[in-house]
């Protein structure tokens, strides 16, 4: 039971943007920016914690309307 619930939260996390343009730029991104406890992986390989973290702050923030340089 814990196990699903974990699962469905971790799933909707990694939700894309409904937008494939957005989630394309999203994507784009999260294979240019390293993971701070893989080394030298990118977020987007990345099973860390803090990687799903950033991913979906990446969403959060491009959904959100800022440029990749923000």
């Amino acid at each position: 039971m814990i196990a699903e619930l974990i699962m469905a939260f971790q799933g909707a996390a990694e939700a894309p943007i409904p937008n494939p343009r957005l989630e394309e730029r999203a994507q784009g991104l999260m294979r240019e920016i390293r993971c701070v406890v893989c080394e030298n992986e990118p977020i987007s390989q990345s099973t860390a914690s803090i990687a799903v973290d950033m991913r979906a702050l990446v969403r959060e923030r491009i959904a959100a309307g800022e440029s990749d340089a923000q």
